[in-house]
């Protein structure tokens, strides 16, 4: 009888120390230990919540027959890192004899893929002038390129007014209904490249300059893609491009500005 009352009194122990799971932040919780006795038994499960890496939980022990059954320890899963927002690769060579085609300048010798992540300026910002409205219009210098991997005098891009083609103080802004967190701006310039003189984003934090070129100039026939790195993880609502049109004669378009999201 005495012998019994111990054996209830100890499952019940068992049972009480079984039954609440402990919680460790991190991505993965680990499981808990099997029973190492006899007859099945209930096993621990530690628990997780997404965020910064930890410890796992402790499995909680089940009651076995005969005995109680021991928790395992479980292994803490790797906290997610931070968004990186400075990317400050060169996408594109400025050397026209690398770039373009030696038989036929304007073309390219490589087509770049833009990330299918990319996210296209969907609005019209202020700018200085256009040659449009319609063909040669500031609004071409939204959504995806539609001239890019070609060059020329395209309609599809926006070009300056006449007469002002290679005046100073031309600029153009697009805009994004929704900010982008992004770690590099990509410009699209299909016609005369080289003439960017200074890129400014727009954050909630307000303007902020992340090119600034000393010293534009031609930089061969065929379509480049300038890459300027956002240096911030403040949602880009805007980016603004400065020309300096009298470093590269000939009207300066351009097809297309894309923001390459944070990974």
């Amino acid at each position: 009888m005495k012998y019994a009352l111990l054996l209830s009194f100890a499952g019940a122990l068992a049972f009480v120390a079984g039954c609440g799971d402990d919680t460790k932040t991190g991505n993965t919780g680990g499981s808990g230990g099997s029973d190492t006795t006899s007859s099945s038994s209930s096993s621990g499960n530690g628990s997780s919540s997404s965020g910064t890496a930890g410890a796992g939980g402790m499995g909680t022990g089940g009651m076995g027959t005969g005995g109680m059954g021991t928790g395992g320890m479980g292994t803490g899963g790797s906290g997610g890192g931070a968004k990186v927002c400075d990317n400050s690769t060169v996408v594109d060579k400025e050397d026209a004899a690398a770039r373009c085609q030696a038989g036929n300048p304007s073309m390219l010798v490589t087509e770049i893929q833009a990330d299918p992540s990319m996210i296209w300026a969907d609005k019209l910002g202020p700018f200085s002038s256009e040659y449009g409205p319609g063909m040669w219009g500031a609004n071409q210098a939204t959504q995806a390129p539609n001239v890019y991997p070609a060059s020329g005098d395209e309609p599809n891009s926006w070009a300056q007014v006449a007469g002002k083609e290679d005046a100073a103080g031309e600029f153009i802004t697009v805009q994004y209904t929704t900010p982008v967190v992004a770690e590099s701006v990509w410009i699209y310039e299909t016609f005369n490249p080289g003439a960017i003189a200074k890129v400014t984003i727009t954050t909630a934090d307000g303007p902020k300059e992340i090119y600034n070129n000393a010293g534009p100039k031609p930089i061969g026939q065929c379509s480049h893609i300038l890459s300027v790195s956002t240096k911030t993880c403040s949602p880009v609502s805007a980016v603004r491009i400065d020309l300096a049109a009298d470093k590269v004669i000939g009207i300066n378009e351009i097809d297309a500005v894309g923001l390459l999201p944070a990974k």
